[in-house]
């Protein structure tokens, strides 16, 4: 019998809906105005910086979300993760990620078993093949294995690049996060933080997108990843128990590298919906460049976007603003930006591989407190199921089309009728679908 405890029947979250009025009668202008306030939302560990001070969010309101984390039981959540407890019910198995950032010497234990050999099985696998591709000893050539074209490429590779170092210091990185994770008070909690202010734009503010914005090109696969990774575990309709949620749940992310989101979808995060934002920045560049008569380099003409992106969404410009600067009367309604618009800053101090290591993890047990607090299962995808099962059905359909000439039978008017169109305008594809693959 499922339960009908869901987080939203707590008095924290009844304080924080009403605590809502309060925070939206003040513009972040006058939030970041104030520097104790300020000082408060910087985080810093490792020489990594969030500061949080422009999301619509008071001092107030983090201890309200600590209290609705303490009525979620996150740190007891959190310490059942960490032992392998079957945590994710609907599936019968224990969430483990952590072990796949663990150090050989880790113990993990799921059933009574240490899970952190068998992980590093595989990782001393993937190292294997990575050094035969680095060093020239593997290629695609009908099965070919030995020195081919690109053994001298892949011998100067190797004297350049340790790819041993490079798994280990991006593993390192991550076990360094998920340790702060799991120590740190929330207070000074990174991705409780970042979880918790996400639960905030999400169910309370009604923000249901959130743009990854890494000011880096390296991390342009970055935002893609999250997007997967968050709407895949948090997209769901049910608490754990399977009461259908009477709030909204997960977020819609996306994002783009700085400069190539600022030619796409800023305007809309500027002067349309409200969409909270992470700007990513980096300290040092992998390839900075100084040009002759340039006033900065390249890394900083970027990161200035970074830091003023920011305040710009927070301060806007006001309409008296613009008659100071002679504007014309009517281009003032379009030149005007609202502001009040929240966002947080990570700076990271490079892009290592442990760097790297570090924001990933960071993200990631980011989504795994949102679902603690939200009450959901953020560990299994059946959502993805019944769209791959009914795709079993329309290729059944295909093939039996394709091969035999039997008629379209037992879908609806709508997909019936696009099945038809798709297999007359592709008629010419042979029934025989076997290819081979040519040679290299």
């Amino acid at each position: 019998m499922a339960s009908s405890a869901l987080i939203s029947d707590t008095q924290p979250w009844k304080d924080l809906k009403a605590h809502v009025d309060d925070v939206k009668k003040a513009h972040l202008r006058d939030l970041l105005s104030d520097d104790k306030r300020c000082q408060s939302m910087l985080v810093e560990f490792d020489d990594i910086l969030l500061d949080y001070a422009r999301q619509q969010a008071t001092p107030e309101t983090i201890q309200k979300l600590f209290e609705l984390a303490e009525a979620a039981s996150l740190k007891e959540k959190i310490n059942r993760m960490y032992s392998g407890e079957h945590i994710n019910s609907t599936e019968n198995r224990s969430v483990l990620h952590v072990a796949l950032h663990a150090s050989r010497d880790v113990v993990i234990e799921s059933d009574g078993k240490n899970v952190v050999p068998e992980v590093w099985k595989v990782l001393d696998k993937i190292q294997d093949f990575s050094e035969r591709v680095r060093n020239g000893c593997w290629c695609y050539r009908e099965g070919f294995e030995g020195r081919c074209c690109s053994w001298y490429w892949g011998k100067l590779l190797r004297s350049t690049v340790c790819t041993h170092c490079t798994s280990n210091r991006f593993l390192r990185g991550a076990s360094s996060i998920d340790q702060h994770f799991y120590s740190q008070p929330f207070e000074s909690n990174i991705p409780v933080l970042l979880g918790l202010l996400s639960i905030w734009n999400v169910s309370f503010l009604g923000y249901p997108a959130r743009a990854i914005l890494p000011y880096s090109q390296a991390l342009e696969k970055f935002a893609p990843h999250i997007q997967q990774a968050s709407m895949e575990s948090n997209g769901k309709g049910v608490s754990i128990d399977g009461v259908p949620l009477p709030f909204e749940a997960g977020e819609i992310d996306f994002g783009e590298p700085g400069t190539n989101g600022q030619h796409s979808f800023y305007q809309l995060i500027h002067q349309g919906r409200v969409i909270p934002c992470d700007f990513i920045g980096v300290v040092k560049s992998q390839q900075p460049v100084f040009l002759k008569g340039e006033v900065v380099s390249n890394h900083d003409e970027l990161m200035s976007n970074y830091f003023a992106q920011s305040d710009a969404l927070a301060y806007g410009k006001t309409a008296e603003q613009l008659q100071k600067e002679n504007v014309s009367p009517h281009l003032i309604p379009h030149k005007t930006f609202s502001g009040n618009r929240p966002s947080l800053s990570l700076l990271l101090p490079s892009l290592n591989a442990y760097n790297i290591g570090q924001l990933l993890a960071i993200y990631e047990h980011r989504i795994a407190v949102e679902g603690f607090i939200w009450g959901i299962n953020s560990f299994d995808q059946w959502g993805v199921e019944l769209g791959k099962s009914l795709a079993t059905q329309v290729r059944k359909q295909l093939n039996a089309s394709r091969t035999k000439g039997e008629p379209i039978q037992g879908f609806n008017f709508s997909t019936t009728t696009m099945l038809t169109r798709y297999l007359q305008a592709s008629s010419d594809v042979p029934a025989d679908l076997s290819t081979v693959l040519p040679k290299i």
